[in-house]
């Protein structure tokens, strides 16, 4: 069982950083953005060809963000919002489901800590399924579980057994070949059918309509799942973007994760030096790493809207190319201006809201290389 003391730990840590957010600002936030490129999201879609195409980058990290919001109003009265005189980037949409569930269960019964989210853009002909990210103390439990699941275990799985060689078997059964446990523990098999259920129930009627999958942190690795999953049952998929993903797998596993999904359609984005896409001790042993074969978007810097594409995860001129020592947490949820967060349901609150919104903390770097000390005692719970 946790200590009691180590959640509180969690917790407290959560607190730091917390700071007003106003619908003015993130207003504000929006148009700096769009005045920057050419916006128009209502001209822009995942059919178009272009996945790299910065509408599409700000769409996705924004419903990522949604799922963070407390309501469901809060994110339906987004659709349609307009910053002066342009539309928001996940243009009109309407939410069909947005659910939290028990999905880590087995270490506190019966929390909430996970979260999916459904809409349909009918205008751009768009169904997007979105994942929560680290919300809650099972959420840190998920991130920091260094199990794992080898080649015989993954595809003895029904979630990944691949079906009508939708996806090809990967011959490589030695220890390099594993996925790691506590993200797909996260995804239980109920859960992967129910949106499996709705997502089919919204094709049958738009048969014409794309299927992208998104998530921010942990939802960026859940995201990353079940699009696998997608895939794998022989499904369609137009597009996945996932935002400050951390490694779901080792370097093997995620080459052939990439193929299966097609590593044209999967764009991993990640912002200048955020530490949580390469936090894991195997990292520094050199076991794991993002795909070789997928296009990493970087944000040199997090506050402008440049990015930088790199072919795979081992390029020195992107994300990889920080060294550990560099890395930092105050800007895992902000990409190219734009915080991947509740904030963003300020925009449907309307003129004059405001709250108290979790901010990724500035702390010092001596503070990191303390979270990065307590981690091992902390994983060496659950070996």
């Amino acid at each position: 069982m946790i200590s009691s003391s180590i959640e509180k730990g969690f917790k407290d840590f959560l607190e730091l950083g917390k700071k007003p957010r106003t619908f003015e600002a993130v207003r504000d936030e929006v148009i700096g953005i769009q005045k920057k490129y050419d916006s128009s999201p209502e001209n822009t879609s995942v059919t178009g060809g272009d996945l790299l195409h910065k509408d599409l980058v700000y769409r996705y990290a924004s419903f990522s963000g949604f799922t963070y919001c407390d309501g469901n109003e809060r994110v339906k009265r987004v659709s349609g919002f307009k910053a002066d005189g342009k539309l928001f980037f996940t243009g009109n949409f309407e939410l069909i489901a947005r659910e939290e569930k028990d999905g880590y269960q087995s270490i506190l019964k019966d929390k909430k800590d996970f979260m999916y989210q459904l809409t349909v853009s009918k205008e751009i002909k768009e169904i997007v399924v979105a994942f929560r990210g680290s919300d809650n103390f099972e959420n840190y439990i998920s991130d920091i579980n260094q199990d794992r699941y080898y080649h015989d275990e993954i595809f003895g799985d029904k979630r990944l057994s691949i079906e009508n060689g939708s996806c090809k078997l990967p011959n490589d059964k030695s220890e390099s070949f594993f996925l790691r446990n506590g993200f797909l523990r996260s995804l239980p098999a109920n859960i992967m059918d129910e949106i499996d259920s709705r997502i089919h129930e919204v094709i049958k009627a738009n048969p014409d309509f794309s299927v992208v999958i998104t998530g921010h942190s942990l939802g960026g690795s859940l995201a990353y799942l079940y699009a696998l999953h997608w895939k794998v049952k022989g499904n369609n998929l137009a597009a996945l973007y996932t935002y400050g993903q951390p490694i779901t797998g080792s370097l093997s596993f995620n080459d052939w994760a990439a193929e299966c999904i097609g590593p044209e359609k999967y764009i991993r984005v990640v912002s200048s030096d955020d530490i949580v896409p390469w936090f894991s001790f195997h990292v520094l042993l050199k076991k794991i790493a993002h795909s070789s074969l997928v296009n990493e978007i970087f944000f040199p810097n997090p506050h402008d809207t440049a990015f930088r594409v790199c072919k795979g995860s081992l390029n020195s001129d992107c994300s990889y190319g920080i060294s550990c020592g560099k890395k930092v947490w105050d800007n895992h949820s902000l990409y190219g201006g734009l915080t991947s967060t509740q904030a963003l349901c300020l925009l449907g609150d309307g003129p004059n809201s405001s709250y108290s919104q979790f901010v990724e903390p500035s702390v010092s770097q001596k503070v990191v290389n303390g979270i990065k000390s307590g981690w091992q005692a902390v994983t060496s719970i659950f070996n």
